[in-house]
């Protein structure tokens, strides 16, 4: 060959571009290829090709069955039209609103056409601003609400340009919003208004129908998708919906959704030959693949269409024509797709079935039949309808399996080729078209349809009874067991997973245990109907196991009916878990009472008025509250004993009442007359101007004078007419008032001698009483639309309308408005449609309820702050909101006739708190720590948040009580006996104090300035164990503080952990074994681990440190809790894993324990844990007060079981909080029952008892 320098003689020399020459002498022979060389090979009528790659080109452009996405958009050809069609109806939608919906048939390309086509162009900027749009894309999973919830708490943290004030404050996890729709919803709406835009598509939207069984939860996923593309607020927000066509009819049961179908939907057809051309074709361009003359007229015919455009192909097939592009490239000849590559790997009809088969036949027998066995947990089958893909958990499906290792390598080779998509945690088919392209995989389906739909159904249902701690009654039984056994039986051993297995086993003992039972009764009652004598006692056996099994059922139904009303009716709720609880002590039943008695801790009680409440007042010092009903009863409530008594009762539904200051009079009306009650003479009847029908009434505080405002004179129809009656003299005056009240008013005194006027449109009036003189502003107008609801506050100071929307301003009354209010709330009401909005006196405190719910914030800085949500009522009465008195803190709402009293300042109806001084000034430092006293219930709180201090209370009695103890105190430990306390500081002094009740100071020692991890007592009380950084165990005397012996810190410590995690998650220290173990830094292992060292042997062990939130010892037994929910329990002598409770929620710090295998853990949603470790059961969850934006918390156990002790130190106070709760059965008990004060209505009893009788009346001596 020439030289790279020669230039061949019949080449010109200026001629650009590859030039090639070779010159052959003798019998050499010489190949050329501008980039690839092919070498044919011939026999006969065989012929094969051999290609010798030139430039090898790795990149694949074609994605196979699994879907285009951004990452692939520059390979996404064919759809311009389309897609350019789908961004002109979503410019519409910015003007119109309403979801956009992409139909499409299964492999149509719907999801192509989302993530490849639509996103990049909208960051392409494709409509005005779409490039700096916020864009999520997810799919809904068996839990569309917590999917939803995932995206936007992962965004609301993100920084954006304009944050809404809803958003300035930490970000909310994704169980919170999944668990609360309305605050889905507030979020939602204030990232679209918050971001330049926001864009939700929500692909392979038949999975809300398919996977997810939850009917509310779906709705309640829909509405709220319907409501958010619905909303306009200043913002671009914007949904895209894609679902398969055949969930056509089911989109169509939604209203959101019907009318989204019928509004201009994007039908994702057929694509045209030259669209199709353009798929193939660009792709292979744009990496440099030449396509071989012939192969594209083979693939559009093996597609199934003719060529020129006439007869089109099936849309479903594109995900085959996707993958045999794969796998012909896969065969490629160099960089050339050709004929003979795509028909070696089985053309379009075969592609998916032999690279299926070609995985399949990798595997021996055993991974064949696991293969079988894991592709048919994968497929839901239908009853009477197609197969669609299941997504499975990885441990539902791999460690749930019989052989994890095996299923874990299957899975892994089907993965390989693309069969098979593994995410972080779940695994699922890549495309549907492999249920009806893989012959193998059709085989299992229909080899027994009826048997797999067995299967399906049993492993449904060993799942749930494996996650519900394998509850019984969730167990077979009678035919339903038979049919699942006999399929058992057929089955081969990979079908049968070991829950299944264990599933089984134990639903077959149930029920040989029963037909024992059954069998020996039988034959007894055979022996023993000889013997007449003692017939009536086996009848009398078997009528009292009929009668508890009826009881135990009966409790149970009602358990889960008190739980169904919890938000809606609380006060059934109470009475029907109390019912359930007598009826049958169970996990169950227990749970219901606890829920009932948690799940609102602001409720005081539950009072019931004769008819629907239509009016409230409530006197200045909040003890009386007064309620005029439909049936014309006016009632008033002593709140210290909650006792009322009917006062009158008038023709017609009372319109409005009045209370003065004390409680001694009230004014009432009923739109025809006007009666004033008086303690000391009773009801008498205001006579009024003759003709006219009364509108409103309003007391002094000294009830001196009753103004009432009339209406109804045909000579001024837009003018009421203002009388004042003054008692003493007897004498009335009247005024004509610039405002219509028209039984749409109120009249609230602001002092003895003035009177606000106003209706509940956007006007008010103040009057001089009793001249009637108008004072400026003698009328002020709202300068608003019509609100939905209003209301003044008591002494009339403040004025607060809504007009169903989320923004609830407040105005001064005694300044024209301008503007802009005074004070204005955003995000304050709690959705769309608030019925009843209360004032508290002060203006401080606004509460506005939305159906069954009422959310009550401070609004002193102009922001909602400190926010609580009451729960369990039904929906609000209009008007039917009040704070009581002057009071802040207490308020009523009323429901029906159903009144309930809320204390804001109560953080739980199972005990009490109190208010601790402590002085913070480190939010990074590790936060309070309790030490409970031996024997008492005294506790000790320490925290070195700011100066080390040190707070001794005590909890016993009818008050609480606390003290400051002198001194810079970072730890504190008691003696076994309780009668001496140790108290370090971290400067390096120890104290030991005792005896009570002065505690002063026995004996000290200076111990060194490193950090302390912890300390404890000796079982005996002679000795101390501490353990300092870095790492260095000693035992001390505790009479001199002598060291007596000494086990220094390992040689491969690097760093402690103390700092970042606090005294509760990075160490621990158990007396009775002499085991400590702590978490640090391993320079061997480049790890965070933790270290157990024996002080007996000195001898060490290592467990694995990473996500380690809290530790601590009980039993005998060392309890690790991890970040991710994992809760370990290890023997603490040997460290061995003894078993492994599930994860149920992410914690975020410290594990506590009592000695009788209580463990309290603090989840991430502010909710303290309780789980009992011999029945693996949570047993409570006790929720915390909340103390945005920031609260340390610690917990400890009380003597004598079930009481328990938490202090919270929130960041921005400098008082900390201590809450006992006694969650002990009878004390739930007797607070259902205080807070209901009644028993079962007959209404009630035919409702939920239906033919059932009980035993006793749930809380009648109780209330």
């Amino acid at each position: 060959m020439d030289a790279p320098d020669e230039v061949a003689p019949d080449v010109p020399a200026d001629r650009e571009g590859v030039h090639l020459h070779a010159q052959a002498s003798g019998q050499g022979r010489v190949f050329q290829a501008g980039r690839d060389q092919h070498f044919h090979y011939r026999e006969g009528t065989r012929a094969r090709t051999h290609t010798e790659p030139g430039e090898v080109l790795d990149e694949c452009p074609y994605p196979g069955l699994a879907a285009f996405d951004q990452a692939h958009a520059r390979w996404f050809f064919g759809r311009d039209r389309l897609t350019a069609d789908l961004i002109d109806r979503l410019d519409r939608r910015l003007r119109s609103g309403g979801p956009q919906l992409v139909v499409a048939s299964s492999g149509a390309g719907k999801s192509s056409l989302l993530r490849a086509g639509l996103l990049p162009k909208l960051a392409d900027g494709a409509l005005p601003g779409s490039a700096r749009w916020t864009k999520l894309l997810f799919t809904p999973t068996a839990s569309p609400m917590h999917a939803l919830a995932t995206q936007l708490s992962a965004i609301a943290a993100e920084p954006s340009p304009a944050p809404s004030p809803e958003l300035l404050a930490e970000a909310p996890a994704a169980e919170e919003l999944a668990a609360d729709p309305q605050a889905c919803r507030a979020l939602l709406e204030g990232l679209s208004a918050g971001r330049d835009g926001l864009l939700l598509v929500v692909d392979q939207f038949e999975e809300v129908f398919t996977l997810c069984g939850d009917v509310e939860q779906r709705r309640t996923f829909i509405d709220l998708l319907g409501g958010f593309a619905a909303h306009r607020d200043g913002g671009s927000a914007l949904l895209v919906i894609g679902v398969r066509a055949d969930f056509y009819a089911a989109c169509a049961d939604f209203p959101a959704l019907k009318a989204a179908l019928q509004d201009a939907p994007v039908v994702v057809g057929a694509m045209s030959d030259e669209e199709l051309r353009e798929a193939i074709t660009f792709p292979a361009q744009d990496v440099g693949l030449d396509i071989e003359p012939g192969l594209l007229h083979v693939l559009l015919r093996d597609l199934g269409t003719d060529g020129d455009g006439r007869t089109g192909y099936q849309a479903g097939k594109l995900p085959l024509l996707a993958h045999a592009l794969r796998a012909c490239w896969q065969q490629r000849s160099g960089g050339t797709l050709t004929v003979e590559g795509y028909e070696s790997a089985g053309g379009i009809q075969h592609a998916i079935s032999t690279t299926a088969d070609q995985a399949y036949d990798s595997l021996d027998a055993a991974g064949r039949r696991m293969a079988r066995s894991l592709f048919l947990r994968l497929i839901r089958i239908g009853d009477g309808t197609g197969e669609s893909r299941r997504r499975l958990s990885r441990a539902d499906l791999i460690d749930a399996s019989a052989d994890p290792v095996l299923a874990a390598t299957v899975v892994n080779v089907f993965t390989e080729v693309r069969l098979l998509t593994q995410h972080l945690e779940t695994v699922e088919i890549t495309h549907e078209a492999l249920l009806r392209s893989w012959p193998q995989l059709r085989r299992w389906i229909d080899d027994d349809r009826a048997g797999r739909l067995v299967q399906q159904e049993l492993d449904e249902s060993a799942t749930a009874w494996d996650r519900e701690s394998r509850d019984p009654s969730l167990l077979y039984r009678g035919s339903r067991l038979g049919v699942a056994t006999d399929w058992a039986a057929k089955a081969s051993a990979d079908d049968l997973s070991p829950v299944v297995k264990a599933f089984l086993e134990s639903s077959v003992t149930r029920q040989r245990r029963a037909a024992r039972r059954r069998t020996a009764t039988i034959v007894f009652l055979t022996v023993l109907a000889l013997l007449a004598s003692t017939a009536a006692v086996v009848a009398a056996d078997q009528w009292n196991t009929a009668v508890a099994r009826d009881r135990i059922n009966l409790a149970r139904q009602l358990a889960a009916k008190a739980e169904a009303l919890l938000a809606t009716r609380l006060d059934t709720a109470q009475l029907l878990a109390v019912a359930a609880y007598e009826l049958d002590q169970n996990p169950q039943t227990r749970d219901a009472i606890f829920q009932a008695t948690t799940v609102s801790p602001h409720l005081a009680k539950f009072l019931y008025a004769s008819s629907r409440v239509t009016a409230l007042g409530s006197s200045a010092d909040g003890r009386f509250l007064v309620t005029g009903a439909h049936d014309g009863d006016v009632r008033l409530w002593d709140l210290s004993t909650f006792a009322g008594q009917s006062l009158s009762r008038l023709r017609g539904p009372i319109i409005d009442v009045a209370v003065d200051a004390g409680g001694e009079a009230i004014a009432y009306t009923d739109g025809e007359s006007v009666q004033v009650w008086r303690r000391e003479t009773g009801a008498r009847t205001v006579t009024g101007p003759s003709g006219l029908v009364p509108d409103a009434v309003g007391l002094s505080p000294t009830h001196r004078y009753v103004v009432v405002s009339y209406s109804g004179d045909p000579t001024s129809t837009h003018r009421s007419l203002i009388a004042v009656h003054e008692e003493t003299t007897g004498r009335t005056r009247t005024a004509r008032s610039a405002l219509n009240l028209s039984k749409s008013g109120e009249i609230v005194f602001t002092g003895e001698n003035e009177a606000i006027i106003y209706n509940r449109f956007n006007a008010w009036e103040r009057w001089s009483v009793p001249e009637l003189t108008g004072r400026p502003p003698a009328a002020a107008f709202v300068p608003v639309d019509l609100p939905a609801v209003a209301a003044i506050s008591p002494k009339g100071r403040f004025f607060a309308a809504a007009w169903g929307e989320t923004r609830v301003p407040i105005w001064r009354t005694d300044s024209v408005p301008r503007t802009s209010p005074t004070r204005g709330l955003t995000g304050a009401a709690s959705g769309y449609n608030p019925t009843a909005i209360a004032v508290s006196a002060d203006g401080d405190r606004l509460a506005v309820a939305d159906t069954g719910r009422i959310q009550v914030s401070t609004t002193a800085k102009n922001e909602p702050t400190d926010s609580k949500v009451l729960t369990g009522n039904n929906a609000i009465n209009p008007h039917g909101l009040a704070f009581l008195g002057d009071s802040a803190d207490r308020l009523v709402s009323a429901s029906g006739h159903i009144l309930a009293i809320w204390d804001l300042n109560q953080v739980t109806r199972l005990g009490r708190r109190m208010s601790i001084p402590l002085k913070w000034s480190c939010m990074a430092c590790s936060g309070p720590a309790l030490a409970v006293r031996p024997g008492h219930d005294d506790v000790l709180v320490t925290s070195d948040s700011g100066p080390p201090q040190a707070i001794l209370a005590g909890l016993g009695g009818d008050t609480f009580w606390s003290r400051r103890l002198k001194g810079a105190y970072a730890y504190a430990a008691w003696s076994p006996d309780g009668q001496r306390l140790l108290l370090v500081e971290n400067e390096g002094r120890t104290e030991i104090r005792g005896p009570a009740p002065d505690w002063p100071v026995i004996t000290s020692w200076e111990t060194g300035e490193d950090y302390l991890l912890g300390a404890a007592w000796t079982p005996d009380g002679r000795g101390i164990i501490t353990v300092r950084d870095p790492g260095d165990i000693v035992l001390l005397d505790a009479g001199s503080g002598r060291v007596i012996h000494t086990l220094p810190h390992s040689a491969d410590r690097r760093r402690h952990l103390s700092q970042n995690y606090g005294t509760a998650g990075t160490a621990d220290i158990d007396p009775s074994t002499m085991t400590v173990v702590f978490k640090e830094f391993s320079a061997r292992l480049d790890a965070e681990v933790l270290r157990v060292v024996d002080m007996a042997s000195g001898r060490e062990r290592l467990i694995e440190g990473d996500s380690v939130v809290g530790i601590a010892f009980t039993q005998g037994r060392l309890l690790i809790q991890r970040r991710t929910g994992d809760l370990e329990v290890r023997d603490a002598h040997t460290t061995r894993l003894l078993r492994r409770l599930p994860e149920n929620g992410h914690y975020v710090g410290g594990i506590w324990a009592d000695q009788n295998g209580t463990v309290g853990r603090l989840r991430a949603d502010g909710a303290i844990v309780l789980t009992d470790l011999a029945s693996e059961t949570d047993i409570a969850e006790i929720g915390l007060p909340p103390e945005p934006p920031y609260v340390k918390t610690a917990i400890a156990f009380l003597p004598g079981g079930k009481r328990l002790v938490a202090v919270t130190e929130p960041h921005h106070e400098r008082r900390a909080r201590l809450v006992l709760w006694e969650y002990s059965e009878d004390k739930m008990l007797q607070a259902a029952c205080a807070a209901v004060g009644r028993t079962l209505s007959a209404e009630e009893r035919k409702l939920y008892l239906g033919s059932n009788a009980l035993d006793d009346d749930p809380c009648p001596e109780r209330s």
